[in-house]
């Protein structure tokens, strides 16, 4: 608590030096030099993690399969697991989380070598949003206006590329910026991407979408070969005054735990559209350098404050927002924009 009361009076004095200069910066340059984060996957840290996985109600998800390396167990009926010690990658530990009904979810963290990391997640439920024949396309629409466009004869059987012919079932979740509290809770990763040039970054979210395609049976689909998906993301009112006219696309990596970018996309009016080759989790976000943040939650009596929720977000974006739970240390580890 010391190092963020710290910090916060540093960032204060910071602010009243640069009121108080007389200078002439139009007449100035500034340079910041950054040192890119190249990710270390390849170092395993011995961790362990536990937490509770809900639904969107807040309600206890039981018999849910966990994955943490080479570990995997259920959910007990509280929603409660627990992996007391397997390997992870440093810079970026994650479990995978599945269970029928539900969007398969992830949740990514920094691993302590020895310790515990303690985890909230809630599943997404996977509903039909739409449909629409495989040799026609279509468009379907989440109820909070995301919209998720195929063209004709531009769907494949996921396990073996075969063309498909039949009825589409649609299922999609918007994940709104704005609502970081709530959004934090579902969405993939811990907002850590790596851009075009290999280097690891903080995310600023300005929506995600989950989609998935299946058939009427339940046979997963995806998008053919050398075609592609249009995606539009609504940009909530509050959040429309820091959206850039263009934005890096990134997709979720379910094989390292982070997002990857891949293609941009446009603004138009209050939505970003874009196009895609495949379904996952998509995302536009703002990348930004990273700094690691390790600091102790305690009571008056300098007692560990366990298993908390910390919010950490800057002043005049509600898009910044970085929520991490301390561990029964009361140790929160987690990642913060520069």
């Amino acid at each position: 608590m010391k190092k963020i009361i710290q910090y916060i009076i540093l960032i204060t004095i910071g602010v009243i030096g640069i009121s108080s200069c007389k200078k002439n910066f139009s007449q100035e340059t500034f340079i910041q030099t950054v040192n890119p984060t190249i990710p270390d996957f390849a170092t395993q840290i011995n961790a362990g993690v536990n937490g509770f996985i809900t639904d969107e109600n807040n309600n206890a998800v039981q018999g849910a399969t966990v994955h943490a390396g080479a570990i995997t167990i259920t959910t007990n009926q509280f929603g409660y697991f627990n992996i007391p010690n397997t390997a992870f990658a440093k810079s970026a530990g994650f479990i995978q989380i599945i269970k029928a009904g539900y969007f398969t979810g992830y949740k990514t963290f920094l691993p302590v070598e020895g310790k515990e990391t303690f985890i909230r997640l809630q599943l997404i439920p996977k509903t039909t949003t739409g449909n629409f024949d495989a040799a026609t396309g279509g468009v379907v629409t989440t109820a909070d206006g995301a919209t998720i466009s195929l063209p004709a004869n531009a769907v494949v059987v996921a396990a073996n590329n075969t063309n498909y012919i039949g009825t589409v079932n649609v299922f999609a979740h918007w994940f709104n910026p704005s609502q970081q509290d709530k959004t934090q809770l579902t969405m993939p990763g811990n907002l850590l991407g790596i851009d075009s040039a290999g280097h690891l970054n903080a995310l600023v979210t300005y929506g995600m979408v989950a989609v998935e395609l299946q058939s009427p049976s339940g046979q997963l689909l995806q998008i053919a070969p050398n075609k592609k998906a249009t995606i539009q993301f609504p940009i909530p009112a509050s959040v429309q005054a820091n959206a850039p006219n263009t934005i890096l696309l990134w997709y979720f990596n379910e094989t390292n735990g982070v997002w990857q970018q891949e293609g941009w996309a446009i603004k138009n009016a209050n939505n970003y559209f874009a196009a895609v080759s495949h379904f996952s989790y998509w995302n536009c976000d703002y990348p930004s350098p990273l700094v690691n943040l390790k600091a102790q939650m305690l009571n008056t009596q300098l007692q560990p404050l366990a298993n908390m929720p910390v919010e950490i977000s800057r002043v005049n974006n509600p898009a910044d927002i970085r929520i991490a739970y301390t561990n029964a240390e009361g140790v929160i580890n987690m990642v913060v924009i520069s």
